[in-house]
């Protein structure tokens, strides 16, 4: 009897605890960074210092404690270098070179800054701009021509125009393949599911220099901007086959009317409004913000406990709030930034539920490209935090987004309660979804003792699904099976027995859906929103000014 279920098995099917099989298989697992254990190889790079492919040891284990890195993919049960080098472009994906040139053009961006530097003094005048002005909500025009110096030594033409040119290149790709979803097998040219992990790696500061300058913000923004790229195309796509137009209304950002009918989005729009996504986060590099985040995370590190919105003084969770207007007024007055990526970074904290920054609140229409935005911002922000709280489950960090999701409501007359998140969306979103990695270790445990494996799996393939096809690889009896020959989908409830790549065994287990998905090397705490901005504007308060 094997997971309840009468199937025959070879011999040499079922094996035995002592046999181990872990050479046999690649074994991929996201781990925090106390759990490395010599022998795991890095999926990923870390920064210039640690390169994919490279094993843990102490020196790689301090560097990456050092700089605050929270979890890291890894590849076990590798012993062959070259076995490594062809299986570790297959596991990072079809985006990583583009993700690696993006990160690489963005670190220059997000090098920490402060409007006390000689580049925030305008041409032919008088220095005006002094500490503390890029936080106020309205600099006004004394000001003003200092911070359009200093943005554009921050971000240069060059520097815009080259990442306008790469995002330009992955919609000429994207646009190429076919519709993924529902109802449609996928095949070769289809858009392939987006998994994104990364190791980022925190800036360090001695006094007021800078004496590291880290990638954790770069990476955020890329992987953010080619998730919402490659689902807003991919929607465009669904849309094209249910026979919508284009929209020849132009773009109004800051349009506060119903928008109800579906369109089609022109590529140059989708493209501005992830290079919106690419800029967002410019505000944490300001010294001042980025020097809180190194301290609030430093402590992390010295106590073993993350840092809440009740740890820290009001005036530095202030601080921290205000890194959004920094950016605003930063890219206020930059006539070669389209008005769609300025839309994207001054709402990207506007959540349709009344909660967020700035306050008041106002009852304005959101985009759907800052509904999707909200989703996949959030998502990364939760398994791969660059704020100083502990990495999420990702499943957890799905469950909380579904949880908070709805139906969108808009009435220009006056507010009317919503959730948090666009359900609509959010399923469009996992149509290109792809959690875990090929090979990935996990544990299927019961919804009432989530902390227990029931089952040890591991990623098989994927589906119409974005949870995968599991390969059950031990069982609660301990016993052991080869990867692939038993096999277990959470979607549609089956197990399956496969011999010689075919299907010898069927059935249906109607309990299955409910199993839950636990990586055993991340934390399980509870799932909750970013703290700063999660109850920053509440109903009660700011209604009353509708």
């Amino acid at each position: 009897m094997i997971l309840g279920l009468r199937f025959s098995f070879s011999s040499d099917t079922v094996q035995t605890l002592e046999e181990d099989t872990s050479l046999k298989t690649p074994v991929v697992q996201r781990k925090t960074v106390g759990s490395l254990r010599p022998g795991d190889l890095l999926l990923m790079d870390a920064s210039v210092s640690v390169r994919a492919g490279q094993a843990a040891d102490d020196k790689t284990t301090a560097f990456l404690l050092r700089h605050r890195c929270t979890t890291v993919p890894v590849v076990q049960g590798i012993t062959d270098q070259q076995t490594a080098a062809d299986l570790l472009p297959r596991l990072q994906g079809p985006f990583h070179a583009l993700r690696m040139r993006l990160v690489e053009k963005l670190k220059n961006i997000y090098t920490p800054y402060h409007e006390t530097e000689t580049a925030f003094c305008a041409k032919g005048k008088k220095k005006q701009i002094s500490d503390g002005i890029l936080f106020e909500r309205d600099p006004g025009p004394l000001y003003q021509p200092d911070i359009d110096a200093g943005s554009y030594d921050l971000l240069t033409p060059a520097d815009l125009t080259s990442l306008q040119q790469e995002l330009s290149q992955l919609y000429d790709g994207l646009e190429r393949m076919t519709y993924r979803g529902p109802g449609v097998k996928p095949g070769k040219r289809s858009i392939p599911r987006v998994h994104f992990d990364s190791i980022r790696v925190g800036t360090q500061f001695q006094g007021e220099r800078v004496a590291f300058v880290g990638d954790a913000l770069p990476w955020h923004c890329v992987d953010t901007a080619i998730w919402f790229m490659v689902a807003m195309i991919n929607l465009n796509k669904e849309r094209l086959e249910r026979g919508i137009p284009y929209s020849d209304t132009r773009f109004d950002p800051n349009s506060t009317t119903q928008i109800t009918d579906e369109v089609r989005y022109r590529p140059e729009i989708i493209q501005s409004a992830a290079l919106g996504i690419l800029l967002h986060a410019i505000g944490f590099a300001h010294r001042d913000v980025h020097q809180l985040l190194c301290a609030m995370w430093t402590r992390t590190l010295e106590t073993g406990r993350y840092s809440t919105i009740a740890d820290i003084a009001q005036s530095d969770a202030r601080l921290l709030q205000k890194q959004y207007f920094a950016v605003r007024n930063l890219l206020r007055n930059r006539d070669d930034i389209p008005p769609v990526a300025r839309m994207m970074v001054n709402l990207q904290y506007d959540y349709p539920d009344t909660c967020g920054y700035p306050a008041p609140f106002e009852n304005r229409f959101l985009h759907e490209f800052i509904r999707m935005f909200h989703i996949i911002d959030s998502y990364d922000t939760l398994i791969n935090p660059v704020y100083p709280q502990q990495p999420a489950q990702k499943q957890m960090a799905l469950e909380y987004i579904r949880r908070n999701a709805g139906s969108y409501v808009y009435s220009p007359e006056g507010y009317r309660p919503t959730q948090r998140f666009d359900f609509d969306l959010y399923c469009r979103w996992l149509h290109i979804m792809a959690p875990y990695y090929r090979y990935e270790l996990l544990h299927l445990c019961r919804p009432e003792d989530p902390d227990t494996p029931l089952y040890i799996v591991q990623v098989h393939s994927y589906s119409t699904s974005h949870l995968p096809v599991f390969s059950v690889r031990q069982d609660q009896q301990q016993r052991r099976y080869p990867f692939g020959a038993l096999l277990l989908s959470l979607e549609h409830s089956v197990l399956m027995s496969i011999r010689d790549g075919q299907v010898t065994g069927r059935k249906k287990l109607d309990w299955a859906g409910d199993l839950v998905v636990r990586e055993p090397a991340v934390g399980t705490s509870p799932v909750e929103g970013h703290p700063l901005y999660e109850s920053e504007r509440n109903l009660s308060r700011n209604t009353s000014r509708l």
